[in-house]
């Protein structure tokens, strides 16, 4: 399976300005956006904006297409079947 993830950066911009304002920002802490926290997700690319797709190649838009269209119902429980292991922490994730 090939998969893109994305970086919610607006979500953990927000939270932190959010903390600063309730004054409950910890300085100097660091702060943890996983999937848990929507800090990252697994794209399907059916959320592209206008700006997004224009920056993308009629080749690249239908390689695109073509790769959503394999994915099966049932592949996508499968993945959020992982989804809610790795959130729940019965499934880890290895990282450097």
């Amino acid at each position: 399976v090939i998969a893109s993830m994305l970086k919610r950066v607006d979500n953990a911009v927000f939270e932190v300005v959010d903390l600063s304002i309730k004054g409950e920002l910890e300085m100097g802490a660091a702060q943890v956006f996983d999937l848990a926290s929507d800090g990252v997700q697994l794209t399907d690319l059916t959320n592209l904006t206008e700006e997004e797709i224009d920056g993308i190649s009629e080749e690249d838009q239908k390689k695109i297409a073509d790769l959503k269209a394999t994915i099966t119902d049932d592949t996508k429980a499968k993945i959020e079947d992982f989804k809610q292991q790795i959130i729940d922490g019965k499934l880890e994730v290895p990282f450097e």
